[in-house]
């Protein structure tokens, strides 16, 4: 059988011939629905990358290295997401389009199904990660004000004390 790509983890539609890939690509960006979605999920990642990237531009040194660990945990989970859609793509095309497989093709779509469950748990990990680092982050940026507070009452002080 002709397969287009060589199977692999990263690629759910290496399960598939050329044909059945084209019909797959066709029928799943086709649908509007599917369209909604992505669109969705694209402008909601345009604005976490938007509030990271305000976040990675702070001046504080511990502001910048929590950013720093946030934009490098944010770009993962990004990765994992898109592999995590992919899985999902290929889990909704197995339900829709069982006829077109084969027996040898509906194994690989089963070894699929069972790395799905392993990138799920990786991609909680991830996101329970993300969100210890905002807290972290809302909790430096208290102790950043309450410390730039304390400075601006002592240079009042000083100043006072001179006069």
């Amino acid at each position: 059988m002709n397969y287009a790509i060589a199977a692999s983890d990263d690629n759910p539609l290496s399960l598939f011939n050329n044909e059945q890939a084209k019909k797959l690509i066709k029928l799943n960006y086709e649908s509007p629905v599917m369209k909604v979605e992505y669109e969705k999920k694209k402008e909601q990642a345009r604005t976490r990358q938007k509030e990271i990237i305000l976040l990675s531009q702070e001046k504080d040194g511990k502001i910048e290295s929590t950013s720093n660990e946030l934009v490098t945990t944010k770009m993962e989970m990004d990765g994992l997401r898109k592999h995590w859609s992919n899985i999902q793509d290929s889990t909704r095309a197995r339900k829709s389009y069982q006829d077109f497989l084969t027996e040898e093709d509906r194994k690989k779509l089963d070894d699929s199904i069972k790395s799905e469950a392993r990138w799920k748990v990786k991609y909680e990990k991830r996101e329970e990660q993300g969100r210890e680092l905002e807290e972290l982050l809302q909790h430096i940026r208290t102790r950043h004000k309450e410390n730039m507070d304390e400075r601006q009452e002592g240079l009042k002080k000083l100043k006072n004390s001179r006069c």
